[in-house]
C-alpha cells in the first residue's frame, strides 16, 4: 500500500481543484477548477493543468494574464523523472456536440520502470464532470466537481506519485490516462481505444477505471458474466481485508445500447472501461455509490440526496458529507498495487482474455422477440389441444325442441321434456272466444 495514502490523495485533490498550488500553499476555499463540462473551457484548463504538472511546467498562480506583471506563466522544474508524458496535441480528439465539432484532450502518462515492455496495464479516470454548461468559463464557478470526479483524479495522481517514488519492478508498463469527455458517453476513452494499434490492444493485460470515491460502498464491476480477472481482483481484496462489493441484483436496467451488441445498460457499464470491453480488453470498474434506484446517489440510504454533478459538489461539501473519499480511494489503490505485484497476475489476465465470453447472442432483442412469438404460438396450440380434449370427453349434444299440439285429457308440460306444447281452445270458449282460437289469451 501507499504510505500516508489518504493524506496524499487529499493533497492531490486540493491541488487539482486549485485550492492549493503545487507547493501546498493555500489559494482559495473552493479553488478555480470550475465545472469541467465536456469540451468546456474548464475541461481544457484541467487538461492543460494535468499535462504541465507532469512535464514540470507548473501554472504560476501569481501570473496576471491581463498585465503580465506576475512573471512567467509557467514555473519550470521537472519533478517526474521516471514517467513519460505524451504530447497533449497527439492525444486530442474531436467530439460532435450541439451540431458543432468541439475539441477535447486525453492526458497520458507512462511508467516503464527500468525496462520497456510490450505488455501494459492501463489505469484511467475521467477528469471532467456532468454538471454545468459548455460555454461557461472555469473561473468563478463554485461547483468544482470535487466528488465527481476530482476524487478519481486525485487517486490516479497519487498512484503516479507512488510509481515515481518507489519505481516498482514490473513485467509490464503502467499507462495512466486522464480521459476527457468521460461524462459525454465515454468519448475520451472511445477515442483513446480507437487510436490504439492492434498490437497495443492485444498486449494490454488489464484496464481499470477509477471513479467517484466517497459513497458508503466501493463496487467492483468487470462484465455481465463472471471473469477470471474479477475473481483475481476479489481474491486480492479479501487477502488485504478490503471491502469491495458486487453490484446489487436489483440494479435498474436502461433501455438503450451503450456497449456494442448489448441492448441494455446499467450504471456499471457507463464509463471509460466500456470502450475497452468492446475492444475485448479485460477491464474493471472501481467506484462508489448505490445504484438500486435511478437517483444515482453515492449513499446507501433510501432517498439520500446526490452530491456528484450538482452545484453543491465542492471540496467543503465533500469533506463534510462524504468523508470516506480518502479511505475508499486509498483502498482502491491498495487493491491495484497488490494485484499488479502479485504472482500470477499476468497469467490470470491472459486467461481472462482467452476465456472471454460473448454474451451478445443472448442479449439480442431479436431472440427475445422470437421467444415471445414462440410462447404465444405454444399457448395457442395448448388451448386448441385442450378444447379438442374436452369436446371429445364431454361432447356437445344440441337440444331439439319439437312443437306439439296438446289434446285435452293428456298429460303434458313434463318438466323433463324439451318439447313445446300448445293448447288449442275450441270455438265454444265460454270466456268469449270467437273465431280465433287464441282470443282471450
Amino acid at each position: 500500500s501507499i504510505e500516508n495514502a489518504e493524506e496524499k490523495i487529499d493533497a492531490n485533490l486540493r491541488y487539482f481543484l486549485g485550492i492549493t498550488d503545487y507547493l501546498g500553499n493555500e489559494r482559495s476555499e473552493y479553488g478555480d477548477m470550475g465545472n469541467r463540462t465536456p469540451t468546456s473551457e474548464a475541461e481544457q484548463h484541467a487538461a492543460r493543468k494535468l499535462f504541465h504538472h507532469y512535464t514540470g511546467e507548473e501554472e504560476n498562480p501569481d501570473y496576471d494574464s491581463d498585465s503580465a506583471s506576475g512573471g512567467a506563466q509557467w514555473l519550470s522544474g521537472k519533478r517526474y523523472e521516471h514517467v513519460e508524458v505524451t504530447d497533449i496535441d497527439k492525444t486530442g480528439f474531436d467530439v460532435s456536440m450541439n451540431d458543432e465539432t468541439r475539441r477535447s484532450f486525453n492526458v497520458e502518462i507512462r511508467y516503464t520502470g527500468t525496462t520497456e515492455h510490450e505488455k501494459q496495464v492501463i489505469i484511467g479516470t475521467g477528469y471532467d464532470t456532468a454538471y454545468g454548461k459548455v460555454a461557461e468559463a472555469y473561473q468563478g464557478q463554485q461547483s468544482t466537481g470535487a466528488l465527481e470526479n476530482g476524487t478519481g483524479v486525485a487517486a490516479l495522481m497519487t498512484l503516479i506519485d507512488w510509481c515515481e517514488e518507489t519505481q516498482p519492478a514490473l513485467d509490464f508498463d503502467l499507462v495512466f490516462v486522464f480521459f476527457g469527455c468521460s461524462a459525454y458517453n465515454g468519448a475520451g476513452a472511445a477515442a483513446y481505444v480507437e487510436a490504439m494499434a492492434p498490437t497495443q490492444k492485444l498486449n494490454t493485460l488489464l484496464m481499470v477505471n477509477l471513479h467517484r470515491f466517497g459513497g458508503d460502498r466501493t463496487y467492483l464491476y468487470a462484465d455481465e458474466v463472471k471473469t477470471e480477472h474479477e475473481t483475481f481482483l476479489r481474491k486480492v481484496a479479501d487477502e488485504n481485508g478490503l471491502s469491495v462489493y458486487t453490484l446489487p441484483s436489483n440494479i435498474p436496467l436502461i433501455d438503450g445500447v451503450y456497449r456494442k451488441d448489448i441492448y441494455y445498460a446499467h450504471y456499471g457499464m457507463l464509463g471509460g472501461h466500456a470502450a475497452f470491453l468492446d475492444a475485448h480488453i479485460p477491464s474493471a470498474y472501481l467506484f462508489d455509490g448505490y445504484y438500486g434506484s435511478f437517483n444515482l446517489s453515492e449513499l446507501e440510504k433510501k432517498g439520500a440526496s446526490n452530491l456528484g454533478s450538482t452545484k453543491e459538489d465542492t471540496y467543503p461539501s465533500l469533506v463534510k458529507s462524504r468523508p470516506a473519499y480518502k479511505t475508499h480511494a486509498a483502498d482502491a489503490l491498495t487493491l491495484l498495487i497488490s494485484a499488479i505485484r502479485k504472482d500470477g497476475f499476468v497469467s490470470a489476465m491472459a486467461t481472462a482474455r482467452k476465456n472471454e465470453k460473448d454474451i451478445s447472442f443472448w442479449v439480442n432483442p431479436f431472440w427475445a422477440n422470437m421467444i415471445v412469438i414462440f410462447a404465444v404460438v405454444a399457448l395457442i396450440v395448448v388451448l386448441v389441444v385442450l378444447v379438442k380434449y374436452f369436446e371429445k370427453k364431454h361432447p356437445y349434444v344440441p337440444t331439439v325442441r319439437k312443437l306439439k299440439v296438446a289434446v285435452f285429457g293428456m298429460d303434458y308440460e313434463d318438466k323433463q321434456s324439451a318439447d313445446i306444447f300448445i293448447d288449442v281452445k275450441s270455438r265454444s270458449d265460454p270466456f268469449g272466444g270467437g273465431d280465433n282460437p287464441f282470443d282471450g289469451y
